[in-house]
């Protein structure tokens, strides 16, 4: 399983008592479980009330304990460790925090407020686009990191790319190795099928290569929704691994070559992931178009075009045959205004939001109709020109909520905004949280107080006042 566990609950929702408290960070509860290790939600107080530093805390399972190879769990466990603090790269998962030598053995990373890509293609749907391209380059970024440092991840898969609002971020190298280990075969090593290379499944000796075929069935699969190859069976799919070219029927030319670049079956003829990046960045750079490979994608059918910054995904409400929990909901626009200056300076202003009760009832009907685990709200105004309110429910109700801004933002908030978000409970940007997030409870996570409080970070935190702001559908 992921260390970057995706926020989603488990049956008791909290860990033991004897586990409320790991390494010094204190636990909340429990993100994920699988056979080797549990990840728990644990916070750490910055100095001078700054907020906290969350990480997805990873420990192994106690009943690991009585099985007679547990030293070999640890083993593994350590050189997991050992290649993750090799990593400094925003789209790799990275270490703030282990003890390996503890009597249960714990590591703290980075946490990621997101899903994985496999929960997002099953929220949303095939991803399509520059989006696509985006989720490319994030991965290609984390791990040409990996392989510039001799690291074969060997277990790529939607499942194991976490889709954070600033970017993807490759995460599980626990059966990861370096480049030359004597025993960096595909023969009894651990492995998922589906998205594993010819040479992986023929246990033959693995290189970089064998992750960019990986990767390469996996952006196929993102940009289609199924695999690259029948799939009746396993087995039909691992025949179809060894022998047959990937299926890149309705895919975009210039991304169809690109996968069938990746996925060609002598691991000598793939790109590195140096080259590969390479190609992601120029195809978004737009200074790539004149050459065939990045000739951009002609329309695909579907209506409307998503469209969005870095990860958002933003569809209208008019899009046929997606689930409408997807959809921004359609609501009147207001034209943003500047403030006059001078003896007019005090008239009320024409388009300016006057009731936000209005606007708070647009949210919680939004948040309604949302229903699903993830859902985006993004606003518009004349000063903060894109703003995301991204959340994310747990199987239990908790909600995880990010105040997410543009990037590209131009005006950034003044002191008095970063105060008035502090002010109303939010945790601040940090090293490991990119953007304001908001861990709320089961009862703040109701959709009444998540409207409430949307719209008093907009008024304190994102708008100037007075405030002019626009629910932008698209």
């Amino acid at each position: 399983m992921g260390i970057f566990a995706a926020n989603k609950g488990s049956p008791s929702g909290r860990p033991p008592q004897a586990t409320r408290s790991i390494g010094g960070w204190i636990i909340d509860h429990k993100i994920g479980q699988g056979g080797f290790g549990t990840v728990y939600l644990g916070y750490k107080d910055l100095p001078d009330n700054r907020g906290k530093l969350r990480a997805a805390v990873k420990v192994i399972n106690s009943d690991l304990r009585a099985q007679p190879d547990y030293e070999g769990h640890v083993a593994r466990f350590m050189a997991e460790f050992q290649i993750l603090r090799q990593l400094d790269n925003p789209n790799c998962a990275r270490v703030l925090d282990a003890d390996i030598k503890a009597a249960r053995p714990w590591m703290a990373t980075q946490f990621v407020a997101g899903d994985s890509l496999s929960e997002e293609l099953g929220h949303d749907g095939p991803i399509v686009g520059d989006l696509w391209w985006f989720l490319a380059r994030d991965v290609l970024r984390g791990l040409n990191e990996a392989h510039q440092k001799n690291i074969v991840h060997r277990d790529i898969k939607p499942q194991n790319i976490m889709r954070g609002s600033r970017g993807s971020v490759l995460i599980d190298f626990g059966i990861a190795k370096m480049a030359g280990n004597p025993n960096l075969t595909g023969q009894g090593s651990p492995m998922t099928p589906a998205f594993a290379s010819p040479e992986q499944l023929e246990g033959r000796e693995l290189s970089p290569a064998s992750d960019i075929f990986s990767l390469g069935h996996t952006l196929l699969f993102s940009s289609t929704g199924r695999y690259g190859f029948k799939s009746e069976s396993l087995q039909s799919l691992v025949s179809g691994i060894l022998t047959s070219d990937p299926d890149v029927r309705g895919v975009p030319t210039d991304i169809a070559k690109f996968i069938q670049h990746m996925m060609t079956k002598n691991p000598v003829s793939r790109p590195s992931a140096r080259d590969a990046l390479e190609v992601c960045e120029l195809r978004l750079s737009g200074s790539g178009k004149s050459r065939e490979a990045f000739q951009p994608a002609k329309k695909d059918g579907r209506s409307p075009a998503q469209r969005g910054v870095g990860n958002i995904r933003i569809f209208t409400p008019k899009a046929a045959g997606i689930d409408p929990v997807s959809f921004r909901q359609q609501v009147k626009k207001i034209k943003p205004v500047i403030a006059p200056k001078g003896p007019k300076a005090n008239r009320p202003l024409q388009g300016t939001i006057r009731d936000w009760k209005d606007v708070e009832m647009d949210v919680v009907n939004f948040l309604i109709k949302a229903g699903k685990s993830q859902f985006v709200l993004p606003f518009a105004s004349k000063i903060a020109r894109e703003v995301y309110f991204q959340g994310f429910f747990d199987s239990e109700g908790r909600c995880t909520l990010e105040a997410v801004s543009n990037e590209y933002l131009e005006n950034k908030i003044s002191d008095n905004q970063h105060e008035a978000m502090l002010n109303l409970g939010w945790e601040p940007p940090t090293e490991g949280l990119s953007n304001y997030i908001k861990f709320l409870g089961f009862d703040d996570s109701k959709k009444t107080r998540i409207g409430k409080l949307i719209v008093e970070s907009l008024r304190a935190g994102y708008l100037e006042q007075p405030a002019a702001l626009m629910i932008d559908a698209g």
